[in-house]
């Protein structure tokens, strides 16, 4: 297995980031949509805010040699409007009205968080380097950093059908709730989601003890 650095995400990053939240995410993305997947990148690349440094927010990537093989995205707190400007008519004129009301709304819905809570927004790994230990490098990386800034507790949401839930539970993650969400079903095709929580402080005695 090659060398993964786990290093904080810059703008440079961007594109490459894009381009794995899409091949990730593909099924949701372009669920009852008429947009093919690159479709979706070029239209993520002129919608999606996301800056280095943000606050509100811890950004990571991994890196398996050049290329980015992984990125987690964790909200601890409202992040600052960076005021980018939707290029809406332009979008609405390549890709159709409906085709892009319909994908903000989606995006809407896929990027909502529970406010006062800190939350794994989104954690993706390159398909072709699952099963190297890139999803808990992240995870790991991302809490330690959590604990120096105080958190006691880390939240996210799964779909109940995602193999990644059993890595989750592997990190320490507990089910909380069973959500059944007629909205997210009819928007990305998957209704049933479960909502998981870590103590980041209990995490860290039994590594002491360890």
């Amino acid at each position: 297995m090659k060398d993964i650095t786990i290093e904080p995400y810059t703008d440079s990053d961007y594109d490459s980031v894009i381009s794995l939240l899409v091949d990730s995410f593909k099924s949701k993305f372009i669920f009852r949509q008429k947009l093919s997947p690159e479709n979706i990148k070029q239209i993520l690349s002129s919608v999606w805010n996301i800056k280095e440094h943000e606050p509100g927010c811890l950004h990571l990537i991994a890196r398996t040699g050049n290329k980015v093989s992984g990125v987690l995205l964790v909200r601890y707190g409202h992040p600052r409007n960076l005021g980018k400007k939707i290029p809406f008519l332009f979008l609405c004129h390549r890709f159709g009205f409906f085709q892009m009301i319909f994908f903000l709304l989606k995006l809407f819905i896929f990027e909502q968080y529970p406010t006062g809570r800190c939350y794994v927004e989104h954690i993706a790994v390159d398909s072709s380097f699952r099963g190297q230990g890139i999803g808990e490098a992240l995870l790991s990386h991302a809490e330690n950093i959590l604990r120096e800034k105080k958190f006691k507790e880390l939240y996210l949401t799964v779909a109940l059908n995602n193999k990644a839930k059993h890595l989750y539970l592997r990190d320490g993650f507990q089910d909380m709730e069973k959500i059944h969400s007629p909205l997210k079903g009819f928007f990305m095709g998957v209704n049933k989601w479960e909502f998981m929580r870590k103590n980041l402080m209990e995490s860290k005695e039994k590594n002491n003890e360890a």
